[in-house]
């Protein structure tokens, strides 16, 4: 599981550089438990993401630091 995730993780990325985005800054709403956002911040990107499960958001946390919060409006105005 965790190489599959790992593995998905990477392809979204790329599609996203993919879509020629004009910066490195990505926000995940319902990040769940931060794997996605972590393996973006892995490869250069500035994360943040949202997620009203405590239980994930800790986990997220955890993982990629504060810039994952409960809800989109308590997000750092730099965050974004």
């Amino acid at each position: 599981y965790e190489t599959v995730r790992s593995v998905t993780s990477r392809q979204k990325i790329k599609r996203i550089e993919e879509s020629k985005p004009t910066g490195k800054t990505l926000l995940d709403i319902g990040c769940g438990t931060g794997d996605f956002l972590h393996e973006a911040q892995r490869q250069g990107w500035n994360v943040a993401g949202c997620e009203p499960s405590i239980k994930a958001r800790q986990s997220a946390i955890s993982k990629v630091g504060n810039v994952v919060t409960e809800r989109v409006e308590t997000l750092p105005a730099n965050a974004t």
